[in-house]
């Protein structure tokens, strides 16, 4: 751990404090004599995954509906943007900005 920490230049205790934070989301875990290995549980994936994705639905809705667009119209223009030329350009080349 010491040497991860001094490899990407975080404190040694960050380090620790975030391998802790991932067990207890179940995505890593500890073997005491093997090491730390990333989950195969699809169930811990999928929750992650849904709590990151709503936060990131949060984030989109509410500078929506300060404009005033309702469900329906936040839908189609969800749908719209899905499949938009220069979104699938975007995600072909991993370019998130």
């Amino acid at each position: 751990m010491r040497e991860f920490a001094a490899d990407t230049g975080v404190n040694p205790n960050t380090v620790q404090r975030v391998l802790g934070a991932l067990d207890g989301e179940g995505l890593t875990a500890t073997e005491r004599t093997a090491g730390r290995f990333v989950t195969t549980s699809a169930s811990a994936i999928d929750a992650v995954r849904r709590s990151l994705a709503s936060g990131a639905t949060d984030v989109y809705i509410d500078p929506l509906t300060v404009i005033g667009m309702d469900l329906d119209q936040t839908t189609a223009l969800l749908a719209e943007r899905w499949w938009a030329p220069d979104r699938q350009r975007r995600q072909t080349t991993g370019d998130v900005s």
